[in-house]
């Protein structure tokens, strides 16, 4: 589980907007704890007073009201304690405002000698402390505090809910839903683990490129082909669960001949093209060979002028457009003869054998090497 840091609360040391964060912090979750606020943090001389808030002690048939003296520390930066110089003259301060307790919201702990301070006035009026121990508990135990965990502690926050949500489905049969299928509750927290800085990351290799596969495949679904040109290219089982997703459900053809005829990456260029092998459209049949004759010869050569280990332009050309349906047959047709009357030959007989291809037996989709470039 994600260790909660109270470090995520800036420094008041350091000035901005965010200098009385923690005090804003101590307000809210004193107010979640059942206090009433009677006056506010704020910036300046405080008389040695933070905030001043009031509880109900309820008998049975009265009630009696406790006032606190609040005091707020926020030294978890430094990771020093809070010291008897740093809560100077408790007494004097607790009566200036007629309160009957003193109440320290710490960061850190308090040192030894401030412990036995407290001990040495509970006999005076009522002494209580909220330390980091405590103030973690009910933040990650007390739904009550919930809104105050998100609002300032975000990325602990983000990472504990990943921690926490439940992956629920029912089993379906080919006939529809299994009448005797419950309801399955499945725990993620061992599936996804929060770096420092709140990211969320899979530990388990396998599992992430089944998960980047199925992301992957739901935004080229939708038209957003922005995420993939963010590859250089996959690790083999990320392209096999891409691949499949595809395959199965498909992309709308003119969205990816768009991409096809726009893109200006090589690399993304040959992603784009691969993916077309499995999207048998004539549409993305025509932007491939539309490619292949304007920049072909470009293409196939930008890759070695800059020195990377790149499937080359031309075999996946070669692998993509034999995966055409016989509709693509008068495209390739027509391309044969473009190429033919502009002396391409090479991209002639490229064309000319995917031609015989597409009119033997469908292909399985293609497949790119390992050899493209690392991620």
């Amino acid at each position: 589980m994600t260790a909660l840091d109270l470090r995520e609360i800036p420094n008041p040391g350091i000035a901005g907007q965010t200098r009385d964060l923690f005090e804003l912090f101590a307000r809210d979750f004193l107010l979640a704890s059942g206090y009433e606020i009677l006056e506010e943090p704020a910036r300046g001389p405080d008389g040695g007073k933070d905030l001043i808030i009031r509880e109900w002690l309820k008998g049975v048939v009265s009630r009696e009201e406790r006032k606190w003296l609040v005091s707020v520390k926020h030294f978890a930066h430094s990771g020093r304690s809070v010291s008897v110089r740093d809560e100077p003259n408790i007494v004097e301060r607790v009566e200036q405002i007629g309160a009957q307790g003193f109440l320290g919201f710490y960061s850190s702990v308090p040192s030894v000698a401030l412990a036995e301070r407290f001990r040495g006035l509970s006999s005076r009026f009522c002494t209580e402390v909220y330390g980091p121990a405590r103030i973690i508990y009910e933040l990650s135990e007390n739904e009550a505090f919930r809104h105050v965990f998100a609002q300032y502690l975000p990325r602990a926050y983000k990472a504990r809910e990943a921690e926490r949500i439940p992956l629920r489905f029912t089993l379906f049969t080919e006939n529809g839903l299994d009448s005797n299928a419950e309801e399955v509750e499945v725990d993620l927290s061992s599936m996804f683990l929060a770096d420092e800085t709140g990211s969320l990351r899979i530990p388990d290799s396998d599992i992430e490129d089944i998960v980047c596969g199925c992301v992957l495949a739901s935004a080229l679904r939708s038209g957003n082909f922005a995420v993939l040109g963010r590859f250089a290219s996959f690790r083999p089982l990320v392209w096999k669960q891409l691949s499949a997703l595809v395959a199965d459900a498909g992309l709308e053809g003119g969205s990816l001949a768009s991409e096809i005829e726009t893109a200006t990456d090589p690399i993304y260029l040959r992603l784009l093209i691969a993916l077309g092998g499995l999207v048998r459209s004539e549409e993305v049949a025509t932007a491939i060979c539309k490619r292949l004759l304007v920049d072909g010869r470009f293409e196939h050569r930008v890759i070695r002028d800059i020195n990377a280990t790149v499937m080359p332009f031309y075999d996946v050309v070669r692998d993509a457009l034999p995966q055409q349906t016989e509709k693509a047959c008068p495209v390739l047709e027509a391309y044969i003869a473009t190429a033919r009357a502009k002396g391409k030959w090479t991209e002639k007989r490229l064309l000319e054998s995917a031609l015989r291809k597409v009119r033997q037996e469908p292909q399985n989709p293609p497949t790119p090497p390992d050899g493209w470039r690392r991620r």
